[in-house]
């Protein structure tokens, strides 16, 4: 009979694939998780916020999954934009926190506040951290990029969400709590009702 998870044993289960090497089980599981019909309700609420935003045509692409496991790097994006993962698309991203809180010890996402003015930087690198590690296209002028703009960490509650541009710079930070990070991330395409620089 299997375990019954929950938000006081989760974390130690999730652990428990990382150390049995079955991480890619898990990966697939909460993919196919947050694809199912009770994440995808949210999106009901995200489109009406994007009914502000885009002018029509909007739609959702497709949900994810950030996992952020204790001292672990192999699902942990270096800083890099949406844009190059969806070059021939104008998209604009949630992300808000599954069962826990969101925040800088637990290696919560961070901006850089501005950098979506920079428009669609395609001198990158892609560097990737393992084999199996996430590809993460990261500017070849960061540094560069870092100086000149002010990094921001996202805390968010279990009510929050974070709706950012494709063009913003961000990463994913370590995780150095004991607890796992999970956030629910659904991705729209559409055409902007806005001037994206000066918003």
């Amino acid at each position: 009979m299997g375990t019954e998870v929950n938000k006081k044993n989760y974390s130690k289960i999730i652990l428990n694939f990382e150390k049995l090497k079955k991480f890619d089980q898990l990966y697939s599981a909460l993919k196919k998780f947050s694809s199912n019909k009770e994440l995808l309700n949210f999106s009901n609420f995200f489109r009406k916020v994007l009914i502000n935003i885009f002018k029509k045509n909007f739609k959702l692409i497709n949900t994810g999954m950030a996992i952020g496991l204790n001292n672990s790097i192999r699902t942990a994006y270096n800083w890099h934009q949406e844009k190059p993962y969806y070059p021939n698309k104008k998209t604009i991203h949630f992300q808000f926190p599954l069962l826990s809180p969101c925040n800088k010890k637990n290696g919560t996402m961070s901006v850089l506040l501005g950098s979506n003015n920079e428009g669609y930087i395609q001198s990158t690198k892609n560097i990737k951290k393992s084999k199996k590690s996430v590809n993460s296209f990261v500017p070849k002028d960061i540094k560069n990029f870092k100086k000149k703009y002010k990094e921001f960490f996202i805390n968010m509650g279990k009510k929050d969400f974070v709706m950012f541009h494709e063009n913003l710079i961000h990463r994913t930070n370590k995780n150095i709590s004991p607890n796992i990070r999970l956030a629910c991330i659904l991705r729209f395409q559409g055409d902007y009702g806005f001037n994206i620089k000066k918003s």
